[in-house]
């Protein structure tokens, strides 16, 4: 706890790497701290951010033609970071994660996360937990009054939905939101936590 710094925020070494001889390959043959070693840690732990979003925008976009309505629900989270315990386990502990088994250029950075972790530094998998979700696309159709009459309604509305559709992220986990801590105060982590479902519904909605 930090004036100044939200309660629950993330103090870690942070970790940096360099491909020196540009392999693709985050090298370090002779153990953490040696000067071949193509990762390093800082000396000391580091503020890498908070778990709590800068910045959020939601955004409802609706087109209604005739008897049908088509809405949406589009969040924009941005500004925080997740601590990726699962990342941990897959990668420092199993070493069944990609940058481990699949190592090449295209993941340097989770490479040197992974090394550093082996070796007792876990700053490396604090990351950037900015998301876009479709939250949700639904279809509304009002059918015509005949059919309400039958039921002794005076309107009827068929709603198609879709919720959890789509995630826009960098966030190397499977859902940039969750937290496998929500019950613990000031914990937030990722630790082999089911996502959010993706579902789909119809409802009939009738108005008397």
């Amino acid at each position: 706890f930090r004036t100044g710094v939200p309660l629950g925020a993330y103090w870690a070494n942070s970790v940096s790497y360099n491909d020196a001889n540009g392999d693709g390959l985050i090298a370090c043959p002779a153990g953490a701290g040696s000067p071949s070693c193509e990762f390093s840690v800082s000396d000391e732990p580091v503020l890498l951010g908070t778990p709590f979003p800068k910045a959020e925008i939601s955004i409802v976009p609706t087109l209604q033609v005739g008897w049908a309505r088509v809405t949406a629900t589009i969040d924009r989270r941005t500004g925080h970071k997740l601590y990726n315990l699962t990342g941990v386990y897959r990668n420092a502990i199993f070493a069944t994660g990609e940058a481990v088994q699949l190592p090449n250029s295209g993941n340097l950075e989770r490479q040197a996360a992974a090394q550093a972790a082996a070796n007792g530094y876990l700053g490396g998998y604090i990351e950037d937990a900015s998301f876009t979700k479709l939250r949700e696309v639904a279809l509304s159709i009002t059918l015509p009054q005949r059919y309400a009459m039958r039921a002794g309604a005076a309107q009827a509305v068929l709603t198609f939905a879709g919720r959890n559709l789509h995630t826009w992220t960098n966030y190397s986990g499977l859902d940039p939101e969750v937290n496998a801590a929500a019950q613990s105060n000031y914990s937030t982590a990722d630790f082999l936590t089911a996502p959010q479902v993706r579902y789909f519904t119809a409802r009939l909605a009738l108005s008397f």
